[in-house]
């Protein structure tokens, strides 16, 4: 009996080594038909930990004839079961064939660590999702390591070209720990020489660069699929720069460029020979540079633009120093396009380390902060950059709310109360309470009859309380980043989620709109991955399992359940699902929003907003940006970090009502115009240090909270950066962190004027991002429950600033308010 229990037991942890070793291992050796070269791990042989990445391999078949190749990478989930991010290639023997394939890393990627690449045969099955691949035998296998992989706590930033232009020193970091002593809030790794050919046939592939800056290369040479990449990246928030050669350029021409209809509704006038000393305050602080006489620069003259106001197709973001527009900017659904004229792949330019960041690309890309070169991080004394060593202690991460914010611990916690409440009343019948009861009534010889009864009367209970709290029907909690710009016909959201499925077995799980994936109408490129807190230290399921993601098409999965949760992230882009805010109009040529002339205590705008979301909006910021302020010696010789924006905040003193109309007119402007800029300053302050008195009343958010921070998030370019230098007696800085957001700070905006409201919905309210189960053959939505953070933004008509002494300058930080 014993030696028969004893083989089962050998027998079922035998198969379930099998099962889990098998996903791994492929279970049978490579036949070497088909070898497998890396051509880089992410785009720029860079990828970020926690992040999408794409890696491009080169596959050799020795086979005789074409044939379907599978090609798979074996990962591993929160829960230990493995995901296997796939697709199917045809083979050109004798021809290297270049292969994309997409996946999310876990936050624990480090440079160290080997993923298995595998190429199986390919062999058509049809089942009730249709006609997919199989793998069968295992044509060749491939160990390989990332080549440079950054911490989920860096950015990144592309550049085609072979030049820094100036933008080298985001990227720069003291000795020791290089994210602990970050320029600005955070280090950012800035990938020089990237080409046309080196850019992915997916979005996803370009989702850890922020920005990409296109400085060599033609657009002519994209294929269809890399420009539609391209394109949706942008749709999604990403920011192409474009730098305009000096000759020879191919982004106007419809024929060459596939990206044509994206750029600035504007003309290109060349200008040659021009003398750049006007642009000095562009370009350099150094009184003895000596800038270059004659040069090449583009300047752009808006075209009448076809769209409504609120859509500007050719936004000026700077001027030259007599008023032309310099640099102009495309909203493209959440994203943008941006072309700059002036040619900083010059050799001059180069040969200098120019422009300063800080005086030209803040003011394109929405950052502020000052940013150290190498020589300044290591310059030793006591005032010098490398003053302060950033502990712990003094950094705070922005996105740290997300996985107590999705984790569905309710009925967990009740099974634990009825569980406790059971095993005591239990106890206290079935031990001292029961046996005084028979011995009051002489019924002790019953003892053991007494215990057997209220072992099944609790039994009966325990199971009928478990059944009660039993979940019955799938659900969903949530937080979701979500963007509307006013007038874009496009949104995107990003949703981390806990799915509860409570059955055992599998479950196909869907984002994006049902009826778009049954008819293939839609454009975008949805993705839902499994997701894993960045700190979490990971568990397994003993009955751990495989299950396949579509690496080019991951809108879908099937993913082994266990009448538990799973957790994922969700990517998604398409029309507005929610009523969001508008403009009340009263009629035809209501601009609906104006911005009123300035004076003390006087309205910033005229107009109402109103709006129809599922929810009231709660701990609503309002952001008035109303221009960049004009270029000047005083604010570049500032070491402080200054905004370089005029900006205006509030607080509303209570929840945003649907279909109640918001009037602008009670944001006004405070009694001290062109003096007072404690306010503004303070609140970008104080959203990491807390609740501050600023002034007049004006209370900073309190960073306690998870909307606060996640209001900060959103804010991330524009925090009070850390200062280089710590005098005794001052605050020791503070250093922002994000891991999980990337690409979801509005820094952006703060370089052309807009409105933006940032507010919260309730915590009950469903998620924007459409998901859904199979269920009978058909995709049925999944009811949620969460918390949305809307973060809405309404462009304004633009405002290029001045040069000191081109024109009157603006009041001084005029548009500081009080909440």
């Amino acid at each position: 009996m014993t030696s028969r229990v004893l083989r089962r037991i050998l027998t079922i942890w035998a198969a379930l080594l099998v099962a889990w070793a098998a996903p791994i291992a492929g279970a049978q050796e490579a036949t070497g038909e088909v070898q497998i070269e890396l051509d880089s791990f992410g785009v720029g042989d860079t990828c970020r930990a926690g992040e999408w990445v794409g890696v491009h391999l080169i596959l050799a078949d020795n086979s005789d004839r074409p044939r379907d190749l599978l090609v798979r990478v074996g990962l591993t989930d929160a829960d230990g079961d493995h995901p296997l991010p796939e697709r199917v290639v045809t083979s050109n023997p004798g021809v290297k064939q270049p292969v994309w394939l997409y996946f999310r890393l876990p936050y624990s990627l480090q440079t160290s660590d080997v993923l298995v690449f595998n190429v199986f045969e390919a062999v058509e099955t049809t089942g009730t999702a249709g006609t997919t691949h199989a793998a069968e035998r295992l044509l060749g296998s491939q160990r390989l390591r990332p080549q440079r992989v950054l911490r989920s706590t860096e950015s990144a930033m592309g550049v085609l070209g072979r030049f820094g232009l100036g933008l080298r020193e985001y990227g720069v970091s003291g000795p020791g720990d290089d994210t602990a002593r970050a320029n600005g809030a955070e280090r950012t790794e800035v990938r020089l020489g990237l080409s046309p050919a080196s850019l992915p046939d997916r979005w996803m592939g370009l989702a850890q660069y922020d920005v990409i800056v296109w400085a060599e290369g033609l657009p002519s040479q994209l294929s269809a699929e890399q420009a539609d990449a391209m394109r949706e990246w942008i749709l999604r928030g990403g920011h192409l720069v474009i730098v305009l050669p000096r000759v020879g350029q191919q982004w106007t021409d419809r024929s060459a460029n596939p990206l044509a209809d994206l750029l600035p509704a504007v003309r290109i006038i060349r200008r040659e020979d021009q003398d750049l000393a006007p642009y000095k305050v562009l370009v350099t602080t150094e009184a003895l540079v000596t800038m270059p006489s004659k040069e090449t620069v583009h300047v752009f003259e808006p075209l009448e633009a076809p769209g409504p106001a609120v859509d500007p197709q050719a936004v000026r973001i700077l001027n030259t120093p007599d008023g032309v527009p310099l640099v102009v900017r495309r909203l493209i659904g959440a994203g943008a396009v941006t072309l700059v004229g002036l040619d900083v792949t010059a050799r001059w330019f180069n040969e200098r380390g120019l422009p300063d960041p800080e005086l030209f690309w803040h003011r394109i890309l929405g950052k502020r902060g000052q940013l150290a070169t190498e020589a300044e991080l290591n310059r030793p004394g006591p005032n010098s950059p490398t003053g302060y060593i950033f502990s712990a202690g003094n950094q705070i991460t922005l996105d740290r709310d997300i996985a107590d914010q999705v984790a569905k611990t309710g009925r967990a916690a009740a099974g634990l109360l009825i569980g406790f409440v059971v095993f005591v009343a239990y106890w206290l019948v079935a031990g001292p309470v029961g046996y005084f009861t028979l011995r009051r009534r002489g019924w002790v010889r019953h003892a053991w009859i007494g215990f057997v009864a209220a072992a099944g009367v609790f039994t009966a209970i325990a199971w009928g309380g478990a059944t009660a709290i039993r979940p019955h029907r799938v659900d969903a909690s949530h937080l979701t980043l979500l963007d509307h710009v006013y007038g874009q016909p496009y949104e995107r959201a990003r949703s981390w989620i806990s799915l509860l499925i409570p059955t055992y077995g599998d479950a196909t799980v869907h984002v994006g709109d049902p009826a778009d994936a049954a008819s293939g109408a839609t454009r975008f490129h949805d993705g839902i991955t499994p997701w894993e807190a960045p700190n979490s230290s990971g568990g397994s399921f003993p009955d751990s399992r495989a299950y396949v993601l579509q690496s080019r098409a991951p809108d879908t999965v099937t993913v082994p359940t266990r009448a538990t949760v799973k957790q994922f992230q969700l990517d998604w882009a398409g029309g507005p699902r929610w009523k969001m805010p508008a403009p009340v109009v009263a009629g035809e040529g209501d601009p609906g929003i104006s911005v009123l002339p300035r004076a003390p205590n006087s309205p910033v705008f005229a107009g109402q907003l109103v709006h129809s979301l599922p929810s009231a909006l709660t701990e609503v910021t309002v952001i008035a940006v109303l221009r960049q302020k004009d270029h000047t010696r005083a604010l570049a010789a500032d070491v402080n970090g200054p905004l370089l924006s005029e900006v205006i905040v509030w607080n509303l003193p209570k929840a945003w009502a649907p279909d109640t109309p918001l009037d602008l007119s009670v944001f006004r402007y405070n009694e001290n115009l062109g003096s007072d800029t404690r306010h503004t300053n303070n609140f970008f302050e104080g959203m990491l240090r807390g609740s501050q008195d600023a002034g007049e009343g004006f209370q900073a958010p309190d960073p306690t909270g998870a909307v606060q921070r996640l209001t900060a998030l959103s804010l991330f370019d524009q925090l009070q950066p850390p200062r280089f230098s710590n005098p005794t007696g001052v605050d020791p800085p503070l250093l922002a962190r994000r891991r999980a957001a990337h690409g979801y700070g509005l820094g952006r905006w703060f370089t052309e004027p807009c409105l933006i409201i940032i507010g919260s919905t309730t915590e009950d309210c469903p998620s924007p991002v459409p998901l859904s189960v199979m269920d009978g053959g058909e995709l049925v939505p999944v009811p949620s429950r969460g918390r949305t953070i809307v973060r809405w933004v309404y462009p304004l008509p633009d405002h290029a600033p001045g040069y000191s002494g081109s024109e009157p300058p603006a009041p001084e930080d005029s548009g500081q308010g009080n909440g």
